[in-house]
């Protein structure tokens, strides 16, 4: 006699209304097709196309990849930026707390109070931001977001990782965290970002603002959104350690498992524009003249040279 079962792990809907959990079967997780297809159709399709129109799009492909990498390091410069103020804000505003409370009663520990209710008042305000951006507008921007580029980058369609409100979340969310003084990083959340932009911008659409562009439809499929995503992550870490064969290494080696000789100088190109992009607009801020290359990245271990012979923009052209 025939008997109907049970789900192993429970229906998808409880799953779902359950939250999920360690076993659980979740519906909106899917695989990527990455494999390309080699039947002799599809060669033959190739061979059809045209000299020329196989260039352009390999012209397209270094194009979309300095774009991403330019991108990535003005956003990662942007982060920087913004985070200095508001950590300058804070300060000063516990500061004048202080100040306001010295004066008021004249006893010193009133003004510590003071400052330190004024600091842990502002900090609660920004973790307030972050986790709201988190749990209201993108639950994937939770986290460094290294696992779910991996998990992308290996075949997993992790819902909604690439859309432009995770770029949102995590952008302004990683502001408010670092700026809060929780131990956390601009590092990790950086590939991520790389990640998405290098989604949006390779194929000319974004899902969240409904906005789809009548260019770059030849790359909307799963096989060369991949390798724009490896891409973006490299530029990721090259953006947060000034490292841009460090980036290159992090996605051949750590992250991607599919990959192809030609992808490799595609990624470093794109984790050089953004080393590059950033240390230029970085020596706008941090030093005295634009052009001085000493500031690659957002995380710096000190100076290994002297002041005196650091890279300037003008010695580029000679050393190339």
């Amino acid at each position: 006699r025939r008997t109907s079962r049970r789900p192993r792990f429970g229906s998808v809907s409880h799953m779902h209304e359950a939250g999920g959990g360690a076993g659980s079967v979740r519906e909106d997780i899917q695989a990527l097709d990455y494999d390309i297809d080699e039947s002799t159709l599809f060669h033959q399709e190739l061979l059809r196309q045209p000299l020329e129109y196989r260039r352009r799009l390999n012209l397209y492909r270094w194009l979309i990849c300095g774009a991403v990498g330019c991108g990535t390091g003005v956003l990662a410069f942007a982060i920087d930026c913004i985070c200095e103020q508001l950590f300058d804000v804070k300060f000063s505003v516990a500061a004048h707390a202080m100040t306001h409370a010295l004066r008021g009663s004249g006893s010193s520990a009133a003004a510590w109070v003071a400052g330190l209710a004024t600091m842990s008042a502002i900090n609660l305000l920004f973790v307030s931001v972050a986790v709201g951006l988190v749990v209201c507008v993108s639950p994937v921007a939770g986290g460094s977001g290294i696992p779910e580029v991996k998990a992308y980058l290996q075949g997993v369609k992790v819902p909604r990782m690439l859309r432009f409100d995770a770029l949102l979340a995590k952008s302004v969310g990683v502001l408010c965290a670092v700026a809060s003084g929780l131990v956390v990083g601009k590092e990790g959340p950086m590939i991520h970002i790389g990640a998405i932009i290098a989604a949006g911008v390779s194929q000319g659409s974004s899902k969240s603002l409904n906005v789809r562009t009548m260019w770059l439809k030849s790359f909307r499929n799963d096989h060369d959104k991949r390798d724009f995503v490896s891409a973006g992550a490299a530029a990721g870490v090259a953006a947060a350690f000034g490292a841009p064969i460090g980036g290159t290494l992090f996605a051949m080696e750590e992250a991607a498992t599919y990959w192809s000789q030609p992808l490799t100088w595609r990624t470093f190109f794109c984790a050089l524009c953004s080393t590059f992009t950033l240390n230029i607009l970085l020596s706008s801020r941090r030093t005295d003249h634009f052009g001085a290359l000493s500031h690659p990245g957002l995380i710096t271990f000190g100076a290994f040279l002297p002041s005196d012979s650091d890279w300037d923009l003008r010695e580029l052209p000679i050393f190339v």
